[in-house]
């Protein structure tokens, strides 16, 4: 099954909400990146010499400053282009422009539907968001759902 789409910036921000509030790893590499903002900044703050409670501080901001940062990334890396996504029993075939790519279903984490959008969320913690404007009826999304979690299943259970 195949079908065609295109995203908004805010399906984009959405899905990074969704992926953070539905997983661990959003949230654990946030930790790690914000613990090694942190650990750079102070080193570089106090050029080895012991920390003080401002330095401490501005890196402790530093690092807050380098988690706020991560969702605006993928904002600035949207790509407004017809998106086209095909399910089969192998997995997903996507394309967007010029760019393609394979994911098996084996790098499939979930297929979950929430509010208006249908997630395909990978083991990586990347995500296909798609709108359910992507979709000519309630009953065409039905049925890509039930086909795209069957297939995951099926290869879940291979």
């Amino acid at each position: 099954m195949t079908i065609t789409y295109a995203l908004k910036r805010s399906d984009i921000w959405d899905t990074y909400w969704f992926t953070w509030r539905n997983g661990w790893k959003l949230r654990g590499a946030q930790l790690v990146i914000a613990g090694c903002a942190f650990v750079v900044a102070i080193s570089w703050l106090t050029e080895g010499r012991p920390a003080s409670t401002s330095q401490i501080l501005e890196a402790l901001g530093i690092a807050l400053l380098s988690i706020l940062w991560l969702p605006v990334y993928p904002l600035l890396r949207y790509k407004p282009q017809q998106r086209m996504l095909t399910i089969g029993p192998q997995g997903i075939v996507t394309s967007i422009g010029d760019r393609s790519g394979e994911i098996p279903w084996a790098a499939i984490d979930r297929v979950q539907v929430d509010g208006n959008r249908l997630y395909v969320v990978g083991k990586s913690g990347n995500a296909f968001a798609i709108p359910s404007t992507a979709f000519s009826s309630n009953e065409e999304r039905d049925e890509f759902l039930a086909q795209a979690t069957l297939f995951w299943k099926g290869q879940a259970a291979a």
